[in-house]
């Protein structure tokens, strides 16, 4: 990761981005549930759930590099303290509310699929277990 973005400061707007894009409501069109697979793979090419897609992978990758302090370099546990301490819950919440919509509503298949991985990867460790 780029060395200015392992503050606080300027790491804080774009976790807290990433996670409004996650807790956005989307458009009923965009959500009822669908079985038609046309209707699917046209979802999934709408901007709004590219944007949750991209936000829910962004999350697992910083997560899954930094998040576990078993794989994290020495040099970077300041950074893991940091992010679990300050990010790990709040992301997990807003990925386990995309996942948990998808019991009553269409969820885009890339954030879904990031949205397993996600939780997959989190529990893992102990402060989000």
């Amino acid at each position: 990761m780029c060395p200015a973005l392992m503050t606080q400061e300027n790491l804080d707007p774009w976790i807290n981005f990433f996670i409004a894009i996650l807790n956005r409501p989307m458009p009923a069109e965009l959500t009822t549930p669908t079985n038609n697979h046309e209707d699917i793979t046209e979802r999934d090419k709408h901007p709004l759930w590219k944007m949750k897609g991209m936000a829910a992978h962004i999350l697992f990758r910083v997560f899954s590099k930094y998040g576990n302090a078993r794989f994290v370099e020495e040099a970077d546990k300041p950074f893991n303290e940091m992010f679990n301490s300050r990010y790990a819950i709040p992301a997990l919440e807003a990925i386990l509310t995309c996942f948990f919509a998808r019991t009553s509503q269409f969820i885009g298949s890339k954030c879904l699929s990031y949205s397993i991985k996600f939780v997959q990867q989190s529990s893992k460790i102990d402060l989000t277990m």
